[in-house]
This record gives structure tokens, sequence and C-alpha cells, in this order.
């Protein structure tokens, strides 16, 4: 389903169900059951068609019962096979590690008392992260028929970052999706929707052997019609949740609670996710070993106001996000209206920049440096690898930023401008390019910035350039000139670039609130991945009814493969053409037809063409997709056509035409 489509699916969830909660529960659990139903039949028939046949081969005599007995047993096997897609659903690893009885008491007295407060009952563990985020997780042990395991994960810089009180008011909000009080099964339901994305996802990738592959295309047709309409009537029912969990929260730990434990972790995110670890990462260069004391940084982050620049624009884009439709969480400003906070004093809000006493001090107590030392080490542990990486490639990258260096043009206030002088050759471009990537991928895009817009001078349609610095401006709060670049890559229908373009657009939109244009960027990205669809069925098989173009490329492109051609003394000739694609032109894929040394009386010799052909695949580089072949074998009529096309020959050069004789001066013909 489009993404047209489920946005039109969601609007008429939407109307449908506004202001009728209960209704809307009562229809997402018919969904569940409806989705529970056909797996039990399905896995039913198989199970009962294995048992009959096993029984049949029982009653008849051999050889007739041998053959029924070897395909109960096929039978059964594959029900089994077919149970473990439904029931073994994998879920995602645990977060952090779990609390050990007798840790942090005071978190656990803090626990047990909202459990009598909510009359919910109590998790199974308590695991702490390195995540500033604090959720319920339930793994069922059943896949998508339930009976789950459940657990809390809190992450260390929430407790860093909140104050008891406010972090008492996250705390109620999340047992209030476990409490009786939210409403009949909504926990059971958003386990369950959790399960069928997961198997969603798992039904994307093909299955092998004719069975499999015809049960696999049932039970994806029948999840791809399933799954789009449980999951839009579970986001409209998340979002419901989570204005019923903020309301419960606040009767149990105050209004004023709920409301600034959600406004200081939006203006937080930010702060740790645009600012902390970005800065962190660009350490990179000098620090050979990822930092040991990452969780005392964050604190310390946290607890220093950013500037007011900084301040302002992160509060400006989270007072003007509003919810939209495939939201599964309602927005701030949304949910403050709903807890009664008047519009105004909404919008007057600045940044919680003011540090409240962590709770960490308090609830974990003693343990608190331990646990601290903990999540730091285990942090540590997991970046180690990607760390060392980037410490190799930032050691290596000066060396490419040297052409960037010596041509960029600087104005007086240290803003780049359009360079003097602009390169022709594509291959400076590329070197440039490579270096910007580089710089951007080490030092994060505020550091590519001046890199960017040389580029962009240089090469004004640089796909990769626009979209970057496009994302460069949206967050320094350009969107004027970032929507521009960005919807100009979107439109280039660049294979690789228009997809990021549009996730950035659709993140900018979404942040703003602007769905008139968040559902113009869906329908971009609905095109294109339609044409990146048709491209790939049209490449998927080349042949000698496909029509060819002049390969059209310039001598210095083909030096390098002339120059490998010329090196094969097996090799007695080589054409090269283009095949004609509509779909990504800028993509081109070439034929390369070769022809080995003939065989005994002029006849060409497959075997030595086949073998030309091996050792020349490996070899040939061309800006697109190659494929080569030769006059012989299953590709005989394609590269004969290849080789009547006029200027395909590249090897060996056409021979200078005869000099054209003297005409006769007394007019009677040439000499």
């Amino acid at each position: 389903m489009s993404r047209g489509n489920f946005h039109s699916l969601l609007r008429r969830v939407d109307e449908r169900y506004a202001g009728r909660p209960a209704a809307l529960e009562r229809s997402t659990t018919g969904w569940v059951r409806l989705g529970q139903s056909v797996v039990a039949a399905w896995l039913l028939l198989l199970f009962g068609l294995a048992a009959s046949t096993f029984v049949a081969g029982v009653v008849v005599e051999p050889p007739g019962g041998l053959f029924l007995l070897a395909l109960g047993v096929a039978i059964a096997l594959f029900a089994i096979s077919q149970a473990g897609i439904f029931l073994l659903v994998e879920a995602p690893p645990p977060e952090g590690r779990a609390l050990a009885a007798g840790e942090a008491p005071e978190l656990a007295s803090m626990l047990d008392s909202l459990r009598r407060d909510m009359g919910g009952r109590s998790f199974g563990e308590v695991r702490l992260s390195c995540d500033l985020n604090a959720s319920v997780r339930e793994v069922p042990r059943l896949g998508i028929f339930g009976w789950p395991r459940t657990s809390l994960e809190v992450g260390l810089p929430l407790l860093m970052a909140l104050s008891p009180e406010q972090f008492r008011a996250v705390l109620a909000h999340e047992f209030v999706h476990l409490s009786a009080r939210h409403g009949r099964g909504g926990a059971r339901i958003f386990r369950l929707y959790l399960m069928w994305a997961t198997l969603f996802e798992r039904l994307q990738s093909p299955g092998a052997g004719h069975v499999r592959k015809a049960t696999h295309w049932a039970a994806s047709t029948f999840v791809g019609w399933y799954w789009p309409r449980l999951e839009a009537r579970s986001l409209v029912l998340s979002r419901h949740h989570e204005f019923q969990a903020d309301r419960l929260a606040s009767e149990v730990a105050g209004r004023d609670a709920v409301v600034s434990s959600l406004w200081r972790l939006e203006c937080l995110g930010p702060l740790v996710y645009e600012r902390f670890w970005p800065d962190l990462h660009r350490t990179v260069a000098e620090i050979a070993e990822p930092p040991g004391d990452v969780m005392n940084r964050l604190r310390d982050a946290m607890l220093r106001t950013p500037s007011s620049a900084d301040a302002r624009r992160w509060a400006e884009r989270a007072l003007g996000r509003r919810t939209v439709l495939d939201d599964s969480h309602p927005s701030f400003f949304d949910r403050a209206l709903a807890l009664g906070r008047p519009r105004e004093e909404i919008l007057g809000l600045v940044f919680a920049a003011d540090a409240p006493a962590p709770s960490a001090v308090t609830l974990l107590g003693p343990d608190l440096d331990r646990l601290t030392r903990e999540q730091s080490e285990r942090w540590r542990d997991q970046e180690r690898a990607s760390w060392r990486e980037r410490h190799r490639r930032a050691k290596a990258e000066p060396r490419t930023n040297t052409a960037a260096a010596e041509t960029s043009v600087v104005a007086g206030d240290g803003a780049p401008m359009v360079p003097a002088q602009v390169p022709a050759r594509p291959h400076e471009l590329a070197a440039l390019w490579v270096s910007t990537r580089e710089v951007a991928d080490l030092r994060g895009l505020a550091a590519a910035e001046p890199m960017l817009r040389q580029l962009l001078g240089r090469a004004p349609g640089h796909a990769g350039a626009g979209a970057l610095l496009g994302q460069r401006l949206l967050e320094l709060g350009d969107p004027e000139e970032g929507e521009r670049l960005l919807w100009a890559v979107a439109d280039s229908a660049d294979e690789q670039w228009t997809p990021a373009a549009c996730r950035a657009l659709e993140q900018h939109y979404r942040a703003s609130g602007r769905v008139d244009r968040l559902r113009d960027v869906r329908d971009r990205l609905d095109r294109h991945e339609a044409d990146v669809e048709k491209a790939q069925a049209e490449r998927a098989t080349i042949g000698a009814g496909d029509a060819f173009l002049p390969h059209g490329l310039p001598a210095e492109t083909t030096a390098a493969l002339v120059a490998l051609l010329a090196s094969r003394r097996d090799c007695t000739g080589a054409w090269l053409a283009r095949k004609a694609v509509r779909h990504f032109p800028d993509r081109p894929l070439f034929v390369l037809a070769v022809r080995s040394i003939h065989g005994r009386w002029g006849i060409g010799d497959a075997d030595r063409d086949a073998a030309l052909v091996r050792a020349l695949v490996p070899k040939v580089q061309l800006p697109g997709q190659v494929l080569v072949v030769s006059r012989t074998g299953s590709f005989g009529k394609l590269g004969r056509k290849v080789e009547r096309l006029p200027g395909s020959r590249i090897h060996p050069a056409d021979p200078e035409p005869p000099p054209v004789p003297p005409l006769r001066t007394n007019g009677e013909g040439p000499a």
C-alpha cells in the first residue's frame, strides 16, 4: 500500500472513530482476533492434513501406505516450520542491564508506591539503559498469540535530567499502559501490533523452493492486506492511549509535574541528539578510544544552558510541532493542551534551561557511581569497533581535503562563497565529493558545510551536496533555502539521494506541523519508489530485442578500458553500446561485446570467448552497470547486434579512411 493510500486509510479511521475511543478499541481488538484466527486456522489445517495423511498411511497397505506416511511426515514438518514463523517471532534484545534485588531501593520503593496507586501489576524486571527515555517492554512468549514477559526500561540519562517529581510523573505514565484503568486490552493490542509489525518485516524477504514460495506468497498477500488496516487502527488508538495515560498520570503525580517533565524532555532531546553526540563524535580524530566517562559528560551537558540561539530555535520547533495522522505519540503542544494548559501559556514557554535536582542522586543513592561507570563502560564496549574505524579514517582524512582548501574563496565574515574557478573535469568534482562525504561522516554537517557550498558552486545540480546542505540549513533554522535545495534533489529523481531528501523534508514538515506539504513529500516518495521498481524490471533482462544507443562516453572515461583491452593479447576486438532505458537514464547500462582470437579456419572459439569474458568482468569499470558478452554462447545474438551498431567499436581503433585521390584538371575524373 502506498503512503498516499495509507494516509487516506488513516484519515477514514480517524474520522470514523472521532470521539469514540471505546468503539475504536473494539474495532482494533476485532482486527487482532481476525489475524489470530486466520493464523490458527492455517496451522490447524496443516496439522490436521498431516495427521489424516499419516493415519491413512497406517491403514493403507504398502507401497501406497509408505508413500502416505512419508507425505504425512513432510506435511507435519512443513506445519511445524509455519508455526515457527508465527509463534517464534524474535523480539529485539532488551536494552541495558537488569537491576538486581537490593539495588536502587528508593527506585523500587517509588515503583511499589505507584503500583498501589495505579492499581496495576508489578514489572517482571527493571532494566537500566543509556537512553534518554523510559518505556514498557513486553515480549510475548507465543508470538502473535501473546503470554508476555514485562519489563520496565529506564534510561540513566533520564534519571540525571529530571527531578524526582518529574521522574515520578514519567513512571506514572508508563504504569498506566499496564494498568487496569487503561481500558480493555490496550496493552495487549499494542503488544500484538508490534509482533505483527515484526512478522510483516520478516515476510518481505523471498522464500526458497516452490512450496515455500507459494506459501510465502499467500502469507505475504494476506499480511500485506491485513497489516495496514491493523496499523491504521493501532496508530489512532495509540494516540488516544497517550492522552489517557497523561490524564491518569496527572491524577497521581500532578498535572504540573506531567507537563514539566514532557517539556523538559522536549527541550533536552535536540540538545542531546543534535549537539552532545555530534560534538562527542567529532573528537574521534584526537582520541583513539571512546571515552570511558560518557555518562558523566552527558550529565554535565544536560545541566549546561545552551546558547540563546539554540535554545530559541529548539523551543520554537518544539512548540510549532503538531500531531499528524501517522504519529503514534501526540505533540507536546497537543498533550499540554489536553491537560488543560491555556494555549497562550503553552506558546509562551521558553527553553527549560533550569537544572532540577536530578532524581538519580535520590533514587539510585550509593549505587549511582557504580551504575554510572557500568553504563559508560557498556556504551564504550558497543562503540569501540566503530570508534577505532572512524579514528583511522579521520587520521587519513586531511590528505583528501587539499584540493578544496586551495580553491575555496571565503568572504570577510567567514561565509563560504562560490569558488573563483570552476573545474570542468568530472574527476575533480568526484574527488571533492569524496573528501566532502568523508568530512561529513567524520565531523558532521557543520564541518562539511563550506565544502558543500563549494561543491554546489561548481556543480549546482549535485544531488548529494544539495541533500546534505539542505539538511544542514534546516538545522540552522533556514527553512526557505533548505527546502529549496531538498525539493530540487527530490525532483531530480536521483536514485540514491531523492529518498534521503524526501525523508529530511518529511521530518521537517512533521516537526513544523505542515500536513499539506507532508502529503506532497510522501506522494513524491511513492512515485520515486514506483520508478525504482520499474527501473529494476527494465534492467533485470537484456537481449538482442532491446534498443541500443552509442555509449556516449568521452575518450578520457574509456581510456582505462581501452588500455585494458589492448593489454589482452587474446582480445582481437571490442564494441561498447548503451541500452536505451526510460527510468534513471543517468545511471546507464552498458554492454561490452568482445571477441577473442579466432580458431582454425577463422571460426570463433566459444571457449576462448568465455575465458576472455570471465577475465574482463572483474576488471571493467565504467560509470554505470556493465554487461560483458561475446558473439558466441547464450549472448551471441546480443554481442553481434552491438558489433553492428555504428560507432560502437572501441578496440582496435577504426583505421583511418584511405585518402581521396585528387581530381584530374582536364575534367576526365580521378586519376
